[in-house]
């Protein structure tokens, strides 16, 4: 090797584990030639193949605990998805979904700020439904949402997102800006998208303001995980909203399509005009719950008060009280205290 002196002997083995080559042993004689003979070679060779062997267990034995050390991570990261699985599990309320795995952000990652951001695609605001800072929970105003910054790179590409280092420097890269009003020195982030189907509905966020290289692969495993757990929650109960509110939509054409019915029913059998007129605003009355509705029947300039209702009883205008209304048609007049039942107070 250049820098060393030439040796005249030279005697070298192969350090042997199974049927790799670890490495070698060389021997170099810098004086003699021929020092090396055969019980040289045999005494090395055992040297060689006992740390072939050794090397080799200490190989399997790191092997062994960081497996050991991988399954209790992942041991540790599945009991966290199925708490939050469970929790998701029993909600329905779009804002108790966003609370459940905010929280448990929280519980996680101490030291970090968590946020939770939604994209309305109809109004291209962006909400945050939920957003923690300095351990406390914050409001923040909803935002148009920006073509470029981090969230929007992650919505483009619906892949993970993690800055260790030089922040700054991904900032400009990303052109990311602050959000008015919250810190603007994080040293380490990382952002998983909310994905529903093939769409990007908003995102998962992990920031950092102490330490650089803060977020491993294993941290963005686990957000991965309860962002797809999170995602098929809130469809769930955006699915469940729309069937309420579908439901309730029937409900409510019945209930018009049944009085509608029960109105034509009973207009059928009556005959006289006055019968009629009650029994519609009887009906009305019923339906809307309210002691006060009037149906009033117009002839020429005239206005015939067929049936009032003030405070829930029954009564008239009288002509010598009344006065003059005016439409765009002009004044009309009152018409005299009408006969019979309609002008009877209950």
């Amino acid at each position: 090797m250049p820098g060393t002196d030439a040796s005249h002997s030279a005697l070298g083995v192969p350090i042997l584990a199974a049927d790799r080559m670890l490495g070698i042993i060389v021997l170099n004689d810098h004086v003699r030639e021929h020092a090396y003979g055969d019980a040289e070679v045999r005494l090395l060779s055992t040297v060689a193949s006992s740390m072939g062997v050794a090397l080799e267990n200490a190989r399997l034995f790191d092997e062994t605990q960081r497996l050991f050390k991988e399954s209790e991570q992942r041991a540790a990261e599945l009991s966290i998805i199925n708490s939050v699985q469970a929790a998701l599990a029993a909600k329905l309320d779009i804002q108790e979904i966003y609370d459940a795995v905010g929280d448990k952000l929280r519980e996680l990652f101490r030291q970090c700020d968590v946020e939770i951001r939604i994209v309305d695609p109809h109004t291209a605001m962006t909400h945050f439904a939920y957003a923690c800072e300095g351990g406390q929970r914050i409001a923040v105003a909803p935002r148009p949402l920006r073509t470029t910054g981090f969230l929007a790179h992650v919505l483009r590409s619906r892949e993970p997102l993690v800055v260790n280092e030089d922040m700054r420097g991904a900032e400009e890269r990303y052109g990311s800006l602050a959000v008015p009003g919250t810190r603007a020195d994080e040293k380490s982030a990382v952002w998983v998208p909310l994905l529903v189907g093939d769409q990007a509905r908003g995102a998962l966020s992990l920031i950092d303001f102490d330490r650089e290289h803060a977020f491993s692969d294993s941290d963005v495993r686990l957000l991965q995980t309860l962002a797809g757990s999170m995602a098929v929650s809130l469809e769930n109960a955006r699915l469940f909203d729309e069937t309420q509110r579908l439901l309730k939509e029937t409900e409510a054409r019945a209930a018009e399509l049944a009085t509608i019915n029960s109105i034509q029913q009973g207009i059928a059998a009556k005959l006289d005009f006055q019968g009629v007129i009650d029994l519609v605003g009887d009906k009305l009355r019923e339906v809307f719950r309210s002691g006060d509705i009037g149906i009033q029947w117009r002839d020429g300039d005239l206005v015939h008060y067929l049936y009032v209702y003030e405070h829930g009883a029954r009564c008239c205008p009288s002509l010598s009280r009344g006065r003059a209304r005016t439409t765009g048609r002009g004044p009309l007049r009152q018409a005299p205290r009408l006969r019979g039942r309609a002008a009877r107070s209950p």
